[in-house]
């Protein structure tokens, strides 16, 4: 295959794409996981100080301070299972181990780009192409996190010996 290709460069660009998808969709999951966490200790710490406050908070003047607490774990409690990040995290998890997959294939694929056809690397593409697609649909579930998908570009860059724009 001719180095200038234009297969080539598709082989090239599709590969860090899935790199970058990867990583993303993995630290996505981490932040999702962070989230769910902090959500479920605050429901817990905040429903634990509303029931002990009512004997020791119960001093006139301080009432309020476990009407907070105990606000507090109402809202979030309600609030979780609408947000439901277990849920986004298990998609983004998903996703990450999908994108790694589909990352490893290009890579193997880019280990034999100069032994390949034209058209083989255009089917090779395609196919791979296919599995990329099945991804989307679960992908739309999920907000984008703009600067979380800038800092996991940097890291492509940087670990592929790119410049880190």
């Amino acid at each position: 295959m001719d180095a200038g290709s234009k297969v080539r460069r598709l082989i090239w660009d599709s590969m860090l794409s899935a790199d970058l998808n990867r990583r993303y969709f993995a630290a996505l999951a981490s932040r999702l996981r962070r989230q769910d966490m902090c959500a479920k200790v605050v429901v817990a710490a905040a429903a634990s100080a509303a029931v002990s406050g009512w004997a020791l908070w119960g001093t006139p003047g301080l009432d309020w301070v476990w009407e907070s607490f105990s606000a507090l774990a109402a809202i979030v409690a309600v609030a979780l299972p609408i947000c439901d990040p277990a849920k986004s995290m298990k998609t983004a998890s998903t996703l990450s181990a999908s994108w790694f997959a589909v990352m490893r294939d290009y890579e193997l694929l880019w280990t034999k780009v100069d032994d390949l056809s034209e058209t083989d690397g255009r089917s090779e593409c395609q196919t791979m192409v296919t599995t990329e697609k099945a991804l989307a649909e679960p992908e739309t579930t999920l907000r984008q996190r703009r600067s979380l998908a800038r800092r996991c570009e940097r890291e492509v860059l940087l670990a592929r010996g790119l410049p880190a724009e």
